[in-house]
């Protein structure tokens, strides 16, 4: 089975949180972090939530200097025309070091 990079989502996207941010906590219950800068921006984008990306990746699980638990999705209700606006407005965070679309993947 091969995969092929098809369309993005557009009602979500991805984030990493910084690396420098050592104490980062999600609350999974509502969505909302410890970190008052990000919670502020969700808030302001009128994002739904926020999710960690791969729930079972461990702080071990990495690639050179980028941890695959610091990927996060942010979800919106619906689909926004406006969301690579928003993907750059929301790299503009001192605590996100990336932040880009989400691709839908699909099996071949």
């Amino acid at each position: 089975m091969s995969l092929c990079l098809g369309d993005s989502y557009t009602d979500r996207f991805l984030v990493y949180i910084d690396n420098s941010i050592e104490d980062f906590e999600l609350n999974p219950s509502n969505g909302k972090t410890n970190h008052g800068e990000i919670n502020q921006k969700l808030e302001d984008l009128n994002a739904l939530n926020m999710h960690q990306w791969l729930s079972n990746a461990r702080p071990t699980d990495r690639d050179g200097d980028i941890f695959l638990n610091r990927y996060y999705v942010v979800q919106f209700e619906s689909s926004r025309t406006d969301l690579l606006a928003l993907v750059k407005d929301m790299a503009q965070l001192e605590s996100i070091r990336t932040a880009e679309m989400m691709t839908i993947n699909r099996p071949t």
